[in-house]
């Protein structure tokens, strides 16, 4: 039936289907990063391996900025972390 075609995610290719919403995640955000840079630096800047490269962001991409400097501080120069809240508090 028509119905259970809908609920299989094999037969889905949306990005934004239920089973790809697993890769939602900070970690995920992280190494996408990382290899983005890679790539860039593989793929297009070639002759430019020293270069220098600084993130930047505010509220949720400033905590993404501040944390790719902590975990990838190999391809990160710098991070400029606005308005982040890197240390969250539950029950102020």
């Amino acid at each position: 039936p028509d119905n259970e075609k809908e609920n299989d995610h094999t037969t889905n290719t949306s990005p934004v289907a239920n089973h790809n919403l697993r890769y939602l995640s900070s970690h995920q955000a992280l190494a996408d990063l990382a290899h983005f840079i890679q790539h860039i630096r593989t793929h297009h800047y070639p002759n430019t391996p020293n270069s220098k490269i600084v993130v930047f962001g505010g509220s949720y991409p400033g905590m993404l900025a501040a944390w790719s400097r902590l975990k990838y501080p190999h391809l990160i120069y710098a991070a400029v972390s606005h308005s982040a809240p890197l240390q969250v508090v539950l029950y102020f």
